[in-house]
């Protein structure tokens, strides 16, 4: 049989503000999502073009090869680099009464990754 690992990873949706509230009503309403590097995950590992949020894929792309563009910054002012996402919510599967939000993509050498965070949908 396969074995595939799957990585759990801390991911941060609105990175500074809590709740994380979401309009639900605004489809062009952007979502950002942080994978956080912590003491034992480097967020720097994951292949960004494959990280999905409910769905939708990173909105920033490249106007000249339609490539998806990798965000690193230190999203939570820990001292270290994480991975920024930015999410059209019209692109996701968020509904109005969705309470959670998950990540999935690979890592560079092809594990997998999941992460979740809470959301707060408002009308």
């Amino acid at each position: 049989g396969q074995t595939f690992s799957l990585l759990q990873a801390l991911i941060d949706v609105k990175p500074g503000s809590d709740p994380n509230s979401i309009n639900c009503r605004n489809k062009d309403e952007i979502i950002t999502a942080a994978i956080l590097t912590t003491n034992d995950f480097d967020a720097t590992i994951i292949e960004h073009t494959t990280v999905t949020f409910e769905g939708a894929k990173e909105t920033h792309v490249d106007k000249k090869n339609g490539q998806v563009q990798r965000h690193e910054e230190d999203a939570d002012e820990d001292g270290d680099t994480d991975l920024v996402f930015h999410f059209r919510l019209g692109d996701t599967d968020l509904t109005c009464d969705s309470v959670d939000g998950i990540l999935t993509g690979k890592t560079f050498d092809g594990k997998f990754l999941f992460g979740k965070d809470l959301v707060r949908m408002v009308q």
